[in-house]
């Protein structure tokens, strides 16, 4: 999406369990015997 669509950017997500600014949290199943989830928030860069 990203890469054909130049006007949209990652905008960073503190980690819920380590407290680092990421991209990108992905959750596994047998991370919390749930389902898996990959989360990113992307924006519209400001002009």
């Amino acid at each position: 999406f990203l890469k054909e669509n130049k006007d949209f950017e990652f905008e960073l997500m503190t980690h819920p369990v380590t407290g680092e600014k990421v991209k990108t949290l992905q959750i596994l199943p047998q991370d919390f015997n749930s389902d898996g989830f990959f989360i990113t928030k992307i924006k519209r860069k400001e002009s």
